[in-house]
């Protein structure tokens, strides 16, 4: 894991646009997935202060994303972890190590 970066426009784009990711997501995420849409993610992925979306990297490309996002009212002491892989890389263990990790590293630095 780790953030985001404008020259992951690329394979964000190449991994993102897919209907199978996008079904499985909040109704936020697009399909088809754009440039315009990469970039707009990255824009917001990257202003955080602390950054709480990060790329999942595999062998130096950018391939999913993980994040954390603190919910708000009544929900206030909840929080949602959302997350995707490219499909490529579906069924070989990656995500849960990349949730253990990010529990192990992230999660206990913010609580």
């Amino acid at each position: 894991m780790r953030p985001w970066r404008k020259t992951d426009l690329p394979t964000l784009v190449k991994y993102a646009n897919n209907k199978k990711i996008a079904d499985h997501l909040r109704d936020g995420f697009p399909f088809p997935y754009t440039e315009k849409d990469g970039r707009a993610f990255i824009k917001m992925a990257t202003k955080a202060k602390p950054i709480n979306i990060f790329a999942i990297e595999v062998e130096g490309e950018a391939v999913g994303s993980i994040g954390f996002f603190m919910q708000y009212d009544v929900h206030r002491l909840n929080a949602e972890i959302g997350y995707w892989l490219a499909e490529p890389l579906w069924g070989k263990g990656i995500m849960p190590e990349v949730i253990r990790l990010f529990q192990n590293i992230y999660l206990k630095t913010i609580m």
